[in-house]
Formats: C-alpha cells, structure tokens, sequence
C-alpha cells in the first residue's frame, strides 16, 4: 500500500507497537490496576482508547508527511529503551541511539516498508486482544448462604500491613502499655494467636479473608471472579454498609462506591499511563525521578517524592485522606440500632505512610518517599539499620494509632448495649517486615515470622471462646466462622473451615500461584518481636522508642550534664514551623542540617526539650556538601508544653556523648505595614511580585493544597510563608534544588475571613508568589 494511507497504516503499526502494545502487555498482568479504580466497561474502553492515542497520532503524522524514517527511528528507540532499561544508562542510551539511527537508515528501503505495512495490519489485532483480555465487570452471579439463619449484627474491620510481632510483649501476650484496646480485645473475645496470612500483598490476602478460599492468579480481587463472597452472601440477611479501600467484592447493585466523573478518571488515567510509560522506557538507575509505582494502583504522579503526604492520601481515595475520620465514622455507624447490618471496613492502617501518631495527630514532612528507605523502585529497604529502625519506628506510632482507634470501635458498641450480640472480627491481611537489605513485604525465609503472621480476634455473639486459642488458623477460616456464627449454610468448596472446629493446617499462596504450608506462626512472631525490642524497646520501656543511634544512651538526661563538644555550631533549615501554630504535630522534626566541615558520614542528633534530652537519632549522609537530611521523632507529650525543642548534634556513645547547638529555624510571621515581620525580630521587604509563580489554592477532598515554583531570578529562598490575611498559617522550606513547593494543609484553615497570599523569604528580601 502506497501514498497517505500507506504510510498512516504503517506509523500507526509502529506506534502500536512501540507505545500502545508494551501498556496492553502490562496492564493485562495488573488487574489490580483496574480493581482499585472499581472499573466498568467505560473504564476499560478508555485506557484502551487512552493507549491507542499516540499511535493514532502517529500515523496522521506519517501520512502528512513527516518522514517514516523519523517514525521507524523513534519507534526503535523507544522499543530498545524498554529492552534494556535495566543497563546502566551510558549502555540504555548507546543502544537507544543505535537503534533509532539503524531503523531510520532501514526504513528507506523498500522491502522494509513492505514488511511495516504487514506489520501494521498485524498491530491492529492488538487493541481487541486487550479489550478480549481484560477485567471486564460483566455480572458476576448472585450467590445466597442457604438458611434462614439467626442474623446479627456483624462488624467486621480487617487492618492493612499489620504484623504480629508489632503486638507482642516478652511474654508472647499482646503488650498492654503500648495496645491497650487490642490486649482488652485479646481477653475479651478468642484470639487465634497462631492465624497466618496466606500471601504477602493485599489482593490475594483480603478475597482470601471475604471468600474462604486461597486467592488463584490471575484472578482480579473483584466480584466477577469472586462471586460467592462474605458481601453476596449476607445479602440476603443483613443491611451492608462495606467500606472497601483497594478491592471491589461487592456487586455494585449492593454497593455503590461513589466515584469520579468520566472527566476526573480520564485525566487520572492518562497520568497514571504516562508514568507507566516512563518507568517502562527509561533506565532504572533514573527511577528516583520518576513517582513510584511500588506503593499504590492509582495516582502515581502525586504520590511521587515531591508530593506531600497528604496529596498521596488524597490520590489513593476518600479512605487513604481521612484514615482515622474513616474509622471513627466507621464506628459511629457501627454501634447504631435497627435491624441486623454487615459493618466493613478495611482500613490502610497501620499500613504507610506512616504520619499518624498515638493521639491521632498527623506529623507532615512535604518531601518524603512512601516508605523510609525504599527506593521506590522495588519493595526493599536499604541496608542501613538507622534507616530501618526510623521507619520501625513511624510503624509502630502508627498502629498506636490503630488502637486508639479501635478502642473506640470497642467502647461506642458496648455503650450502644451492641456489644454482647454482636460478631465482631479483626484481622489483618498480612504483615510487613523490617530488615536491612531484606524486602518489605515479599516472602523470603527471614521475613516469614513478620509477614505471615497477623492478628486476628473474633468476639462471638453471646457466649463465646475468650483469650489465647492456639488452634492453627488461616485468613480462608474466616468467613466459613461468621456464616457459621449467623446461622447459615456454609456453601460446599471452600478451603476454610470454622474457627470452633478442627482446621486443615494452614497454607500460603506464593506470587506464581504456587501453595506451600505456612509455618510461620505465634512462636516465630515471638522471635521477631524479641528482635523489635532489643532496637526499639515496649511499652515497658517506652523511652527507649525514642532511643535511636548512638546518642540514644542521653535520652532522660539534662542536657547541661553532657560535655560541649569543640566541633562548629551548625544550623537546621526544618520543613515545619516551630514558632507557629500548625496543623501538624510539633513530635515529628524534617528538613536539611547545614555544617561548616562537611566530614562524610552520618551525624546523631538530639532534641531537648525544658533542658532533657528526650529523643535521639541519626541524620542522613553528608557527602562533602556541607550538610544532610534528618529526621527526628519525638513524644507526644514532650511537644504539648509551650516550649519549643531545641536540637543538638551528638557525638560518641554512651556515658561519653558529646553535643553542639544546632540553630534551627522556624518562626512565626505577620504582615504589618507592608512587610514582614518575624517573632525573632527580623523582617523582610517584599519586593515585586513573581506572577504565575504558583498554581490557585486547590481543594482535595479534605486538603487544601500550595504547589509552586518559589524562585526568583533563579535565587531559592529560604522559606515560603502562607498567609491568611495578616497571619502566617504555615511556613516551610521549599525543595532546595528546585525551589519548588508543596504544602497541603487541611482544609478548614479556608474557613473564615481574609484571603491566601504566599510570600518567599531569603534573608531581609521577600516577594509574593502570584497565581
């Protein structure tokens, strides 16, 4: 075929199969991609539609004109970049560039322009075979547990990313300082101390929990493949009020997620196929600059490194921006009266980021990775130990959090008199691991005690097993237990069997599909836990949480007790503001520590609070620079006072640490008489303003968001500073490279009088960032 037709066909061919292809291959193995969003039809149409695009594009070019050797050389370019994007990217761009220019050289031939437009023909089957391929919604048949049965309230809440091993004190026993609601919960109804998850991530764990069946790759967690489910089931019996976070198991005729606009999940779906492209294309080595891809199904530009951590929540859904709000509604719907009603929640705690603390604060640090010390890139930390115990730690507040929480849930049912008749069941879906060098969540033989081993109590209506029950046990027992519970039939075929009867021993599914018995069970949480307090201590000690790095040994001590050490001072530029009110807890300190002598290595740091040192911990590496990263935890109470922490740099260990002061900023501001004013008397004079500096205030759901670039002629300043009217309701230190921005606050701050205005400070000189 010759002329325009010719040359659309075969640049339509090329971008298929350079472009639209390697997303259909993808996608066609993610079917979690679809299952978060709660895809139908449409949905599955468009990312068709959205991959096709480029090559569409691609081949009106070509028949405009534009040369085919261009099309046949960017199309081997960008084919030889995915092939070999795990080279170091000298050897990605060598390969790339030979590519291009040996395609572009071969498509003046003749016979290589025949052979493309049998190639295109061939690439047009590719769009209907994904459209074949895919997750359609369909109707999945309507299953019903036989039995009029005796129905009661049923509540039923399964924690995200929650090991064992957190609970546990010395003893094996659930520590009760630290979870003080899971060790009433423990005694009060049957905890199966011996429960094992089935597999390491979510989409196999939950529809094991809400079917009684191992999961079977590649099957989607959704409702089509999943039709006889805890939600179909009940459905003839009870009331379903189902909070799904990153399944779809129940039908849309009896949940109805609210969802967004066929607009908002359009623009989604492009971004989120874009940087699924990027990270197809480009070197591994450049992954850092890519959004990760690792830690959510959706919203992957916003959950980048660059993004803060409430925009992450915002993008992964209603139940990842309010988790605690989630919950509390959650509970408060839970112990209401009427007649018998399924109360499910999944919640993603204490799954990351981890930002919430025992009280329910959140901490905010705008520019952090979605998990400490994970590159983003694959689900394994670093093998650092002071990275590691930083993130162990975060995790750990987080499930404080997480029963606090339940707590909650606990004492509004008994208060409702809901308690005693009521199913309650909590479980988690798997569990996480914190080693050195060693993956996050994939199964290995030392990250089994901490990841197959999971919490699980279940308080039976009226009468019921109470305390320890050391009956082997596994997530697919789980729903054969509540069918029992209520009185129904319990459908043939299931792997599971009642929690009151003999189990089959437990299993675990690997990520071929491939099952193995799951040993892993109290005694090796036990072991873990043992591990987790010779780093980080228990509620018996709680300060020894706080006791990181080398300097941990000064925690308790009054600072004027420690020797001065003859290094320089040096100065902290924080990501928060201490001399301000913030919506965000003053226990969590970020930002950049700058020194004189910039000798590589880490540094330990101190905070001080009234004089006592009340938190310890390791900065990040100075390489030559002058200056690190850091982050330091703090406990609650320690920060409730009026008295802003101090911050030291230590060195040594033990009886010999020594300190110097570090200057750490972080004041409060004010407009008066056209310039600002700081609490510490200095002061900045606006000078003019930087248009379209700085996208409009954004409201997310329940955050209102500042993103903009804070240079000015090409100077980064030193803070950018958001004002309500006179008053500063946030400062912070914009991304010291870029000198971009991005604070998201919480949304109330918009509540009331005075407009937005948002000032960058450097030194005496200030000016406003416009829109």
């Amino acid at each position: 075929m010759t002329g325009p037709r010719g040359a659309f066909l075969r640049g339509l061919g090329l971008g298929i199969l350079a472009v639209s292809q390697p997303l259909y291959s993808l996608l066609a193995g993610q079917p979690g991609f679809f299952a978060a969003r709660g895809a139908d039809g449409s949905d599955i149409v468009a990312v068709c539609l959205l991959a096709l695009f480029p090559a569409l594009n691609w081949g009106a070019a070509a028949a405009l004109g534009v040369g085919e050797s261009v099309s046949a050389g960017a199309a081997a370019a960008l084919l030889a970049g995915q092939a070999s994007a795990g080279l170091p990217w000298p050897v990605w761009a060598t390969l790339v560039a030979g590519a291009a220019a040996g395609a572009a050289w071969a498509a003046r031939r003749e016979r290589v322009r025949e052979f493309l437009t049998y190639a295109g023909w061939a690439a047009l089957l590719m769009p209907a075979l994904f459209l074949a391929r895919a997750p359609w919604p369909g109707s999945a048949p309507r299953a019903a547990a036989g039995g009029a049965g005796h129905p009661t309230r049923v509540v039923f809440v399964i924690f995200d990313e929650f090991p064992l091993a957190t609970l546990l004190e010395a003893d094996g026993a659930v520590d009760p300082v630290w979870f003080p609601a899971f060790a009433k919960l423990s005694r009060e109804a049957a905890w199966y101390r011996e429960a094992r998850s089935v597999a390491d991530d979510t989409f196999k764990a939950v529809p094991a929990l809400l079917t009684g069946t191992y999961p079977k790759p590649p099957k989607v967690p959704a409702y089509r493949d999943y039709p006889v489910n805890l939600f179909t089931l009940l459905a003839g019996t009870h009331r379903l009020r189902v909070t799904e976070t990153q399944t779809a198991l129940c039908p849309p005729d009896l949940c109805r997620p609210e969802r967004p606009g066929l607009p908002a999940r359009l623009a989604g779906l492009t971004e989120d196929l874009a940087v699924l492209y990027a990270h197809r294309c480009l070197p591994r080595s450049w992954g850092s600059a890519l959004p990760s891809v690792s830690h959510s199904w959706k919203g992957f530009r916003r959950a980048g490194a660059d993004f803060s951590w409430d925009a992450l929540n915002a993008a992964a859904g209603e139940t990842f921006v309010d988790r605690g709000g989630t919950f509390r509604a959650f509970a408060a719907a839970a112990a209401e009266p009427g007649r018998p009603a399924l109360h499910f929640l999944h919640v993603m705690l204490p799954h990351p980021p981890w930002v919430t603390l025992p009280s329910g604060d959140l901490i905010f640090n705008p520019n952090e990775p979605i998990v400490l010390g994970d590159g983003g890139r694959e689900d394994r930390w670093e093998k650092d130990p002071a990275v590691v115990a930083a993130a162990w730690q975060r995790h750990i507040l987080q499930a404080r959090a997480a029963d606090r929480l339940l707590g909650g849930l606990t004492d509004g049912l008994k208060k409702a008199g809901a308690w005693d008749a009521a199913l309650v069941v909590v479980a988690a879906d798997h569990g996480a691991a914190f080693r050195p060098g060693e993956p996050r969540r994939a199964l290995s033989e030392t990250t089994l005690g901490e990841v197959i081993p999971v919490p699980l109590f279940v308080k039976f209506p009226g009468e019921g097993p109470r305390g320890p029950v050391d009956r082997p046990a596994s997530l697919v027992d789980v729903l054969p237990t509540v069918l029992e519970a209520q009185g129904l039939k319990v459908p043939e075929g299931l792997d599971g069997d009642s929690l009151r009867a003999p189990g089959r021993p437990p299993q675990m599914v690997e990520r071929d599909g491939a099952r193995r018995p799951a040993s892993a069970g109290w005694t090796a949480a036990r072991r873990e836990a043992d591990r987790r307090r010779a780093v980080l201590g228990d509620g018996r000690d709680p300060t020894t949480l706080y006791r990181l790095g080398p300097a941990g040994a000064a925690v308790g001590r009054r600072i004027d007790t420690l020797r001065r050490s003859n290094h320089p001072d040096c100065t902290a530029r924080l990501d928060q503001a201490l001399y301000s009110p913030t919506p965000y807890s003053k226990a969590f300190l970020s930002g950049r520590v700058e020194c004189p002598s910039g000798t590589p290595g880490r540094r330990s740091m101190v905070a001080v609070v009234d004089g006592v040192v009340v938190a310890a911990g390791v900065t990040g590496q100075f390489y030559g620079t002058g200056d690190a990263p850091f982050k330091l935890m703090l406990p609650e109470e320690a920060v409730r006072g009026s008295a802003p922490p101090e911050l030291f740099l230590a060195w040594g260990s033990g009886p010999d640490v020594q300190v110097s002061p570090v200057s750490a900023g972080g004041w409060s501001w004010r407009l008066e008489g056209g310039r600002l004013v700081c609490s510490d008397g200095r002061y900045a004079e606006p000078g003019l303003p930087v248009k379209a500096a700085r996208a409009p205030a954004k409201r997310d759901k329940d955050i209102l968001v500042f993103q903009g670039d804070a240079r000015r002629d090409g100077r980064t300043p030193e803070e950018v500073v958001v004002l309500r009217g006179p008053e500063a309701v946030y400062s912070g230190a914009p991304d010291r490279l870029s000198g971009r921005f991005d604070f998201a606050l919480p949304r109330d701050i918009a509540e009331g009088e005075g407009l937005f205005r948002v000032f960058a400070v450097r030194g005496s000189e200030a000016w406003e960032l416009l829109e």
